[in-house]
């Protein structure tokens, strides 16, 4: 609950027409964030099984040839600064190799979801309410890209082809309670 209107910290000897504006407000909201899921590349290879799709081994470079910096490129959208090396840095694994798993991290993730409502009393009764309320979903309209391509080898390795958000959404209600 807001502290404004009639009672409350903000506006507490106001008359009944300006606590009908001002007062009755609630705010909730919902923040969810977290770093990016790891993530392993695809040799394509099957050196344990025809059921197991093993990691690419890494060459031992160094980790900069890792390094993110997505951006727009080529009609699509890249996950790593440097693609050519990041692909340099790895190798497809040989017989009885099993790759390194969870070698990369995602892009990170983070949400903002919303709601303001107004809670308004009826003149012919006090136990009689309505409200009104606004809900707004990734509020700040945040795209937050999938996880990358990582089969090693291919010509769109390190492409990010999909997205784990939706666009803002707004969803209005009315209740009355009686």
């Amino acid at each position: 609950d807001l502290p404004f209107g009639r009672g409350r910290w903000i506006g507490r000897n106001t008359n009944k027409f300006v606590d009908f504006f001002i007062g009755g407000w609630t705010l909730s909201g919902i923040l969810g964030a977290r770093s990016g899921l790891a993530i392993s590349s695809s040799s394509g290879a099957f050196p344990v099984s025809f059921l197991v799709n093993s990691p690419a081994i890494l060459t031992g470079a160094n980790s900069s040839a890792f390094r993110s910096n997505i951006r727009e490129e080529g009609g699509g959208i890249q996950f790593f600064a440097d693609p050519a090396a990041a692909q340099a840095a790895l190798r497809f694994p040989r017989h009885g190799e099993i790759g390194s798993r969870n070698t990369f991290r995602s892009p990170i993730f983070w949400n903002l979801d919303m709601g303001l409502s107004k809670k308004f009393r009826m003149p012919w009764s006090e136990s009689h309410r309505l409200t009104f309320r606004v809900d707004a979903f990734n509020v700040t309209n945040t795209n937050s890209f999938s996880v990358p391509n990582l089969a090693f080898n291919t010509t769109t390795f390190g492409r990010i082809t999909s997205s784990l958000s939706s666009p803002r959404e707004l969803q209005f209600a009315l209740r009355y309670d009686f």
